[in-house]
């Protein structure tokens, strides 16, 4: 059974001192096995240590929390959905409306999902009195327009200029699972407003660098994002998983005060980047469920001699959205000591 079967099947009390939760090379898609997803979705635990396992009917009242990296895509719950979509979809666009308008007005012909190496991991479906405004909020991430800019107006003069998201970060709710037109079966996920992020590489480089100069930093820190987002491929669901994700997007993707220091003081030592995992933290409020998360850089050209720089960001994880809880730490690890 491997890690993430393991954390999801276990109803146990977590012990005292936690085994570190580790994102490195070598995740396979097997690691994210969608029939052992779904099936654990029936005795789903809250993050929070200690609770014991749930039943599905339970889920309303206590679902368990996600915080996932992935790509926003939609599929059908049957062929004849698809085929609907598709012959509305051309009837729209014949009489000059949007791709991005016919998917905010036409939310209830398909289901987003989330994917992970362009096959889905999650079925996103809104609940409550906000569903309407997230099926807009997905629409617009996935056409890559801001929902401030999500007006008709706006969406059609900037369609063709805009530069479509390549990753979501996505807080919400498992609450249950759904079968696709394949007959897949998909846990579930009811996204929370406040909790979804969209952003693309290319963004982010022409934030850090706008014009074309720096052209060996531009592409060191494409690099970088690149391998990082590598490290991301989790489900989400286990404490660690949140804290990393949370922190790996804020502290990086979503361009946080620390991220031009971080990447300058790397990129100035000749670092590149190692590892990320995640600790429970030893002192804990007692509300909430805080993890220290490590990133790492180590000197690729001198590795034995030359001491890893450590990055460290506590998270807690106790509700739906992760928050950062303390400033970032940093320090020198000595090689044979280092995670």
């Amino acid at each position: 059974m491997d890690r993430y079967q393991k954390s999801l099947s276990s109803a146990d009390p977590a012990p005292e001192k936690e085994t570190a939760v580790t994102a490195g090379p070598g995740f396979e898609e097997s690691d994210y096995d969608y029939n052992v997803l779904v099936d654990e979705c029936d005795t789903l635990h809250p993050s929070t240590l200690g609770h014991t396992s749930l039943n599905i009917s339970e889920i309303a009242s206590a679902p368990q929390q996600v915080f996932a990296v992935g790509a926003l895509d939609y599929s059908f719950t049957s062929r004849t959905r698809e085929a609907i979509f598709n012959r509305r979809l051309k009837d729209w666009l014949d009489h000059e409306g949007s791709l991005l308008d016919f998917l905010k007005a036409q939310h209830d012909l398909f289901t987003w999902t989330l994917n992970l190496d362009q096959k889905p991991l999650y079925a996103l479906i809104p609940e409550g009195p906000f569903a309407f405004e997230i099926y807009k909020d997905l629409a617009g991430k996935y056409q890559g327009i801001p929902p401030s800019d999500n007006s008709d107006s706006e969406a059609k003069e900037t369609e063709d200029n805009r530069v479509k998201p390549e990753h979501v970060s996505l807080a919400g709710w498992a609450i249950g699972k759904t079968s696709l037109f394949d007959g897949r079966e998909l846990p579930v996920v009811k996204p929370v407003s406040w909790g979804i992020e969209a952003w693309s590489t290319q963004s982010i480089l022409d934030k850090t660098f706008p014009g074309n100069d720096q052209d060996k930093a531009r592409a060191d820190l494409e690099s970088l994002l690149r391998r990082l987002y590598y490290e991301l491929r989790n489900p989400g669901l286990e404490p660690g998983e949140r804290a990393i994700n949370f922190a790996a997007t804020q502290a990086f993707v979503l361009g946080s005060d620390n991220f031009q220091h971080i990447f300058k003081e790397t990129h100035d030592l000749g670092l590149d980047f190692y590892n990320i995992q995640a600790n429970r933290s030893s002192f804990q409020r007692h509300d909430a469920d805080s993890w220290d998360v490590d990133i790492i850089f180590f000197d690729p050209k001198n590795q034995n001699d030359t001491a890893r720089r450590l990055y460290r960001f506590t998270i807690d994880v106790a509700d739906v959205l992760p928050v950062t809880v303390n400033e970032d730490l940093k320090w020198y690890v000595p090689t044979e000591t280092a995670p």
